[in-house]
């Protein structure tokens, strides 16, 4: 399988922590509109998780540690295998 990693990003307690551009990505407002909307349900719930979701021409994925605050994201191409998410990330 091939991947096309586009953008890295990690958030810790809100602030940008880190941030790699691979590539053709979204835009920082159509970013902004995705980091809202993982914000509100990145920590809902009582334990960390790996979650996904399409995204125009991109699959995103986020990562979070409730522990330390951390959400980490990645957006991807839409190859990447959804049931391979977790052992990659």
């Amino acid at each position: 399988m091939f991947l096309i990693l586009r953008q890295v990003y990690i958030y810790k307690d809100n602030n940008l922590l880190y941030f790699r551009n691979f590539g053709k990505a979204v835009t920082k407002e159509l970013f902004q509109s995705l980091l809202d909307q993982i914000s509100k349900d990145a920590f809902k719930g009582p334990t960390d998780k790996t979650n996904y979701f399409d995204y125009y021409k991109s699959r995103v994925v986020y990562t979070t540690s409730k522990e330390l605050g951390l959400i980490v994201i990645y957006l991807s191409s839409l190859s990447l295998s959804c049931e391979n998410l977790e052992t990659r990330y």
